[in-house]
């Protein structure tokens, strides 16, 4: 019987041995005293330094942006300052050149009313003023008209019978178009068929933007005439029709001689 115990503790030394082992292992106070390693310690502080540089490093990202967008502010500042006096230096320049011009037109005005006397007659409407005047230089005797627009389109081009080869009176087309003034324009020449004539306008003719007598060679040199949509008087020696084209008139015709 003692020996049957004797055996049983003998083959039960090595589990308690082992159970003894794993438990020393895995028990809490093992675990609360456990440290990391030195080259542990210092991959941590360098993890910190990497993070610490990192933030470092975005902030002054930050600082920079904020840098930029605050110079980009400033520029746009600047310009918007520049723009402002460039308009306040072109509305200047506008308002002086009115005025230059408006005194230019009163002495043109002073002058040449001095030079013609009193009109015989005065037209005035909201659109142009006509003045004529009697004329009589070196043996010539006429009339000479003074005509001072306020809008353009109160000056326009019309067709003798309202057709390119039309003849007509200057004053049956005044009556046609209910003119309040009105003088011959381009200059033409007449050819008789039969009993009938038609006419023959020399150089470029133009109504309400269009050429309506196109450009044909002459012996003498031909000039063309006109006003633009804004009212400015256009003109130049004729070459070709592409001459007119670039003045862009809204009405104009042509004569001989070349006249300023």
């Amino acid at each position: 019987m003692n020996r049957l115990l004797l055996l049983l503790l003998f083959l039960s030394l090595p589990a308690l041995v082992l159970y003894g082992v794993v438990f020393d292992v895995v028990a809490p106070s093992s675990l609360t005293q456990w440290e990391p390693a030195g080259d542990m310690r210092e991959n941590e502080m360098d993890l910190q330094e990497v993070v610490f540089e990192s933030l470092s490093k975005e902030a002054m990202d930050i600082e920079q942006v904020g840098s930029l967008i605050q110079d980009t502010a400033d520029l746009q500042n600047f310009y918007n300052g520049s723009l402002l006096l460039r308009e306040q230096h072109v509305k200047l320049l506008t308002e002086r050149a009115v005025e230059h011009r408006n005194q230019s037109d009163d002495l043109y005005e002073t002058r040449i009313v001095r030079l013609l006397g009193q009109p015989i007659e005065q037209k005035t409407t909201d659109k142009a003023d006509v003045q004529v005047y009697t004329l009589a230089e070196l043996g010539y005797k006429g009339f000479i008209a003074k005509v001072k627009l306020f809008d353009p389109t109160a000056m326009r081009v019309a067709l003798a019978d309202g057709q390119v080869n039309g003849l007509e009176t200057v004053s049956g087309m005044a009556k046609a178009n209910e003119a309040l003034f009105a003088v011959n324009g381009g200059g033409f020449g007449i050819e008789y068929k039969g009993t009938g004539a038609i006419s023959h306008m020399i150089g470029v003719t133009v109504v309400e933007g269009q050429i309506v007598k196109s450009y044909a060679p002459n012996r003498e040199e031909l000039f063309f005439a006109g006003i633009n949509d804004e009212g400015d008087l256009v003109g130049t020696i004729l070459k070709s029709n592409l001459d007119v084209e670039v003045l862009e008139p809204k009405d104009g015709v042509s004569f001989i001689p070349v006249l300023i």
